[in-house]
């Protein structure tokens, strides 16, 4: 037998053997950050236990795990830049696994010197090369020429640009707009911009965090050559009640909140409130340019305006606590634009019908078995369709007036399935992997005249799955 071949396999289980040991010794700390007054989750905050080098920050959804600590009596602060700094005593034992959840207060800050530990633990977590984060105040309060526009605002960033003044498109680093990934809570939204591009997607108000990577992006999302936007919607308010003071209802659905706003391109309303498991939020938003049209022409002269335009959109998510280990989310966001133009005169005339948008719907389930395991499973189904029909109207001579009829349909349907999971060896390994499995359906037919002249349809799938292990060796190196 070759013993060459045996050392391996021997070192690997020794090193496995002293750290199960090792962590057989130690317990380990974990929980949510909330907002006091709202219930939202505080992302990249600081929890660390004084006197030690053992610390966490919170993620996107507020969850923290502190693993590795000596058993012994501690002090656990959590920190957050505008919020109050809370802490508890805490006691560890040999294996003991503790779930702390802990709520901070909005506070002014007081003093001369600011120091912005939100955006440098932000910085010191997430490791990617040309990584940038937006929070919700900071897109409403980009100056926008009509109103709050995501990507308007990413168009500001170094290394992105636009194809023109007009378009809200994406170009990262020269890549086309359709080379980037964009994801909603999670999920591949296809083309998302109204009017061409004139317009994003996203109403502002309903997002709490974007992630943008324009380069260097982690395994799991390989599935674009240019760049990422992920971006993260907001739970809505569960603190507040302004419907149902008391009674049976109140028990099981309110509401916190309600804003409304008019602009030059639209008005939109947002609401959210809890419910007995949990909370919501919805958002809707509808331009007015095809009524401002209609109007102007009866104003005028009494006629029908020759053509409209209008998109509407809204964007839901509600969740629910099965218990304190698992959670269901679920969440949809549904847009459409609308064009018509109509002419006609004595001899000639023409109609152009334009119609497009997104619908997606997701379930996610949160899981934490432990405090060391964080698992995300979700579901999703993703709809992408664009309808287009001319008809023209000349007078022939022989037979009087023709008529053709240019059709075109484009159907994208899409179901994913995925799964990630995050494995918190220490305070500095942590290793996460997933899959995914895409199916696509995919058609698209053109007509003139009645004439079929391309009927295509694929039903391609993709499997993906990926592992990585992130491994901070030295305070200054990470691998």
């Amino acid at each position: 037998m070759n013993r060459k071949k045996l050392k391996t396999p021997i070192l690997l289980m020794c090193f496995l053997l002293v750290v199960s040991a090792f962590a057989r010794e130690t317990g380990r700390i974990s929980g949510y950050l909330r907002n006091a007054a709202t219930g939202e989750p505080i992302m990249y905050a600081n929890v660390v236990l004084e006197g030690t080098y053992l610390g966490a920050a919170s993620d996107v959804h507020g969850h923290y795990v502190i693993v590795n600590i000596p058993p012994g009596k501690y002090t656990l602060k959590a920190m957050m830049m505008g919020y109050e700094s809370r802490t508890r005593a805490v006691t560890i034992a040999a294996d003991q696994d503790i779930r702390l959840d802990l709520e901070l207060t909005v506070k002014a800050i007081e003093g001369e010197a600011v120091e912005v530990t939100a955006e440098r633990t932000r910085f010191e977590e997430k490791v990617e090369i040309s990584r940038m984060n937006l929070s919700m105040e900071q897109i409403v309060n980009t100056p926008a020429m009509v109103e709050a526009d995501l990507f308007r605002t990413l168009q500001m960033m170094p290394s992105v640009t636009a194809k023109n003044d007009f378009s809200s498109a994406l170009i990262v680093r020269g890549g086309g707009s359709d080379e980037n990934l964009i994801l909603l809570d999670g999920i591949e939204v296809y083309n998302p911009y109204h009017l061409g591009g004139v317009f994003s997607t996203f109403n502002a108000e309903a997002l709490a965090d974007a992630e943008f990577l324009a380069g260097g992006y982690p395994a799991k999302f390989g599935n674009r050559n240019s760049a990422v936007l992920n971006i993260t919607s907001r739970e809505g308010n569960s603190r507040r009640s302004i419907l149902f003071k008391e009674g049976r209802m109140a028990n099981y659905f309110d509401m916190s909140g309600l804003k409304g706003e008019v602009s030059m391109l639209s008005s939109k309303i947002l609401a959210e409130g809890p419910h007995k498991w949990g909370t919501w939020m919805i958002a809707a938003r509808r331009t007015y340019y095809d009524q401002l049209a209609k109007l102007y022409f009866r104003i005028k002269d009494g006629t029908d305006s020759p053509g409209a335009y209008f998109f509407w959109d809204s964007h839901w998510k509600t969740f629910f606590d099965i218990n304190e280990r698992n959670r269901l989310t679920v969440a949809g966001y549904y847009g459409r634009d609308f064009l018509t133009f109509d002419y006609e005169d004595d001899e000639n005339g023409f109609k152009i019908g334009l119609d497009w948008g997104n619908y997606t719907t997701s379930l996610q389930w949160r899981a934490v078995p432990s405090s060391k395991i964080h698992s995300l499973f979700s579901v999703a189904r993703t709809v992408y369709d664009w309808d287009f029909g001319f008809a023209f109207t000349e007078i022939d001579s022989a037979v009087g007036k023709v008529t053709t009829e240019i059709a075109e349909n484009v159907d994208l349907r899409d179901w994913t399935v995925k799964e990630e999971l995050d494995w918190f060896i220490s305070n500095r390994h942590t290793v996460t992997g997933g899959f995914e499995y895409k199916v696509l359906e995919m058609a698209i037919l053109q007509e003139i005249a009645g004439i079929e002249f391309l009927d295509r349809t694929q039903s391609p799938y993709i499997f993906s799955i990926y592992l990585q292990d992130k491994w901070k060796t030295l305070n200054l190196l990470n691998i």
